[in-house]
Formats: structure tokens, sequence, C-alpha cells
């Protein structure tokens, strides 16, 4: 394998997204899921929680895992070769005057703590509909997996870089 193929391996959550593409039974399961326990009942979430293999996840991993497969079940279109490769500035849109997610849902989805998986869920459903569906899958997966006060930042700056 060449150092090329190499740079262009996916990552596991690309990986999975894209055989999610192909198995649309599964993908409708967890777009149903109002609820990451939902999530947890679907074959194609244990399809990645075996794809991403390692230890027993603890229940903070799981549920996390759980909104990961349900956003990404949304997805369409990866962005990640062709447009932002931040969800920030994916959801502020192309530099112009009216971002795609307006100032007051994106502040509150910054202000979901790590834990309110449930609360997250439905807002970032909803922003990935405004988005036309189209995100970063592999960034958008590793922010979500690491949820916390600096990827909130990050979103922000992103965000607010392109708005203001």
């Amino acid at each position: 394998m060449s150092q090329t193929d190499e740079k262009k391996k996916e990552s596991p959550w690309v990986e999975w997204w894209k055989e999610l593409r192909e198995d649309r039974g599964a993908r409708a399961e967890l777009r149903r899921c109002s609820t990451v326990s939902e999530a947890v009942f679907c074959k194609g979430f244990h399809r990645l929680k075996k794809m991403k293999g390692g230890e027993k996840p603890n229940d903070f991993q799981l549920r996390t895992l759980a909104l990961i497969a349900v956003v990404l079940s949304h997805v369409e279109i990866d962005t990640e070769e062709d447009g932002p490769k931040s969800m920030g500035a994916a959801m502020a849109g192309p530099e112009a005057d009216r971002p795609i997610v307006s100032d007051v849902r994106f502040r509150q989805i910054l202000r979901t703590p790590p834990g309110s998986f449930d609360e997250r869920l439905p807002d970032l459903v909803r922003v990935l509909r405004q988005m036309k569906r189209r995100a970063p899958v592999d960034r958008l997966a590793e922010d979500l997996q690491r949820w916390g006060d600096k990827i909130r930042r990050q979103w922000a700056v992103d965000y607010y870089e392109r708005v203001s």
C-alpha cells in the first residue's frame, strides 16, 4: 500500500456511515430514534459499536456512541472533501449575511452539557435538516465524542468567524 493510499484510509466513522447508507432498513431504524436509549436496540448502532472495538464501553461512552449513530444516520452528504471541515463553520454556511443556522439555535446547541444526550439529539437533527443533511461526517462524530468546553469554544470560533 502506498503512502497516498494510507492517507486516504477512511476513519471508522466514515466507513460505518457509508455502510449505513447502503442498509436502508438500519438507517431508517436509527433515524426513527427520538432518544439515545432507543438507538441501543438498533442493529446499525451495534455495527458501529463493533467497528469501534476496544474495551467494553461504560454507560457514558455507550450513550455517546448512540448519539453519534443517530445523528450520522441523518447525514446524506459528507462535506469533508468539498466543504467546511468544522461543524461550526458548516452551520454558519458560506460567508454571507444570513447563516444557515440562526444564532439563537446555534447557542442553544452550545449550551447543552456533555451528559444531556436526549436534549442535544433533536437539536442536532433539526440543524442537519437545515443544512440539507450535509455535514463533515468524521469531524462531527469526533466532536460529539469529545463534546465539552473545548469543542464548544471551537464551534463558536468557527461559526462567528463566518457570521461576523
